[in-house]
Order: C-alpha cells, then structure tokens, then sequence
C-alpha cells in the first residue's frame, strides 16, 4: 500500500483522482526515491529554550513587581516584663505637678473576720491628716473608732439570731488577746472623732517606712531609675544599722510606699520604672477598688505575712495587692486576698478617699 492508498483511505468522502492525476503522482514519488532528501532545519529546540527564557523572564518580573508592591514584614519588638508600669511611666511622667498649702490625706481601712456567735464582719476604720507644706504647722490627725457590720444576708440573719448584740468581738488565740480581739460597736460607719496633733523634725513627718520623710525631704528623692536606686540602699543602711537585717533586694521593692506620698509625677514615673524591672513584680489586672474606683493591680514582692484567721483556726497566709491609679500612678488602695490568684475572700484593705490630696484648706475640726 502506498501513500496515495493511505490518503484515499484517510479522506474516505472525498471524490477520487482521475487517473491522469495518479500517474503524474506516481511518476513523482518514483523519482523523489532516487534522489537525497533535503530536510529543513529544526527549529522546535531552538524555540522551546528561547519560549523558557522569556517565561523565566516575565516569572522574575512578575516577582519583581511583587516584592516591590508586597511590604517587607514588620518585626514587632517583644514587649517587655511589665509593660503596664513602663507605659503609665511615660504617661504621667510629664504632668503638672501640683500645689496646695496642705498635703491631705483621708483613708478607709477594712477587716474581715469571724467573730463570737459564729459569723463574719467586716469592720472599718478611718483616718485623715494634713501636713503643712511649710512646714510651720504640726501635723493634725483625725482618726475615727471601728465600726463592724455583718458580712452577707446570711451574717445578718446569724447577728439578728444571736439578739443583734450592739457589740462583737473577733476570734483570736487564747495566747493572743490584744487590740484586734476587743469589742467593736455594730454601725454603719466609723464613728467618735478624735483629734491629735504633733510637731516634728523638719515639719509634719508623713511616713517613716523607708526613712523619716516630711514634706522638705521629698523633693531630694531623685527622678531616676539608677538615682532611685541609690537612695533606696541610704535608707536600706539606715535600717540596717538598727538590726533590722533584711536583704537589700528584699527591701528594695518597699519603694512602692513612695507611690502613697506627694511626690513629683517624674519622681513618681522613676519610682515606676524602677518597680517594673525587679523580679518579682507582676501586672495582674484592672480592677475597681472598696471604694469603687478602677485601677490598676500590681505586687511588688512574693514575700508573705501570716495572720490568724478564726474562719479556719490557724495562722494563714496573706496576700498583698496594690492599686494603682491609671491616670497617675498614685496609690489609690491595697487589698489583701486569702488567695493568691487574687479571686478569693478579700481579707483587709485600706483605700485613700478621693478627697486626699493637695489642697488650700487648712485642718477642719472633727
């Protein structure tokens, strides 16, 4: 079969060549067989690798194109332990400091406990004082007597059950019958104002927990980390030499009890930055304060204290949390938990009325 048979029988619906026409075709394959045939040059190879150059080209273009058009990523700096303290640093460190012939401080403190009759109060006491900025006035302090109230509905019905008694006295150890057991009267409030008033080196002395500080004192606490350092291990050393033994990394986080006094808001910004790099300090959450106020809640220290606790027969440990205010670092309270995670019985506090402060007004009477 030759070729022509092939294309007859691959086109089978096309009309068949005359017979002239076959033989031209025949006489035409027999003389091509004696001939060499001339090939064209291929040109596929030729074609494939210049098609993948060109592709390759345009892949790196297009590539191109989206690396110019796509944003390098952002690498985002960790934050660092703390970050809370460090951004309410740089927050109030440029605030205006303020001014007022009397450094006022009004407090509520709270306990609770169980008491005799087999329920649970909480009691509340109340002080207040003013320091003259001149430091020409004593110092005046009003302080009011505890007044208890019982805790839930269920404490009022066991009160009222017991003959709602006018007085109750809290459980404590046989071996241990002071101040804190004897009776407190049944109010709504702390009551029976008592004034004093005391003269003393170098003006009103507002706190001795670090060192004595009167009001002339703090304007020397310097407005630096490293500086605040350096002046908390002078008060370390004064404590030191009276015996009192405890480490200085121990005491250091005592720098805390600055946030409670008038100080400067850079002083203040210096104290917080200095708290947030020591090792124990943790930022937990915001929270809102006995008196109601939302701040933010910081410890300071892991160190414990113990105190008997009748609801369980035995000494316990507490656990100390301080509030701090968000718009300017201040102190506003300290709770004290029977938990650590801080979600339990809250167990004492003190909380600074939002009254204290700066202020032209001098020392009312009771």
């Amino acid at each position: 079969m030759d070729e022509l048979d092939l294309l007859a029988r691959a086109l089978p619906d096309a009309a068949p060549p005359s017979a002239e026409v076959v033989a031209r075709a025949r006489a035409r394959v027999a003389e091509a067989g004696t001939r060499t045939p001339r090939r064209r040059p291929r040109r596929l190879w030729a074609w494939s690798v210049g098609a993948a150059l060109a592709t390759a080209t345009v892949v790196l273009l297009i590539f191109s194109l989206v690396s110019v058009l796509t944003p390098a990523p952002v690498l985002v700096k960790p934050a660092r332990p703390n970050q809370e303290l460090l951004d309410l640093a740089d927050r109030i460190e440029k605030l205006p400091q303020e001014s007022g012939a009397y450094w006022h401080r009004s407090r509520t403190d709270g306990f609770w406990g169980a008491v005799e009759g087999g329920y649970n109060v909480w009691m509340t006491m109340r002080w207040e004082s003013w320091a003259a900025r001149d430091g020409a006035s004593p110092r005046v302090t009003h302080a009011w007597k505890p007044a208890a109230r019982p805790d839930t509905p269920a404490d009022e019905a066991a009160w009222r059950a017991a003959g709602s008694p006018k007085q109750v006295r809290a459980i404590c150890p046989k071996d241990n019958r002071n101040d804190d057991c004897e009776p407190v009267r049944v109010a709504d409030a702390p009551y029976d104002c008592e004034r004093t008033s005391a003269k003393e080196r170098n003006g009103a002395l507002i706190d001795a927990t670090l060192k004595p500080l009167a009001l002339a004192d703090l304007p020397a606490i310097p407005a630096d980390p490293a500086g605040l350092r350096e002046w908390m291990l002078e008060a370390h050393r004064s404590w030191d030499g009276r015996g009192f033994g405890e480490p200085f990394e121990e005491f250091l986080p005592m720098a805390a009890n600055l946030l409670g006094l008038p100080i400067s808001p850079a002083q203040r910004a210096a104290v917080l930055r200095l708290l947030a790099e020591l090792p124990d300090t943790r930022v937990h959450r915001t929270v809102t304060d006995p008196l109601g106020r939302s701040g933010l809640e910081v410890t300071f220290t892991t160190k414990l204290s113990y105190a008997y606790r009748a609801d369980l027969g035995k000494e316990a440990p507490l656990y100390s949390r301080t509030v701090l205010d968000p718009g300017t670092g201040e102190e506003l309270a300290a709770i004290t938990y029977a938990d650590q995670a801080g979600t339990g019985q809250m167990l004492r506090y003190f909380a600074y009325d939002p009254e204290s402060g700066w202020t032209d007004e001098p020392p009312r009477g009771c």
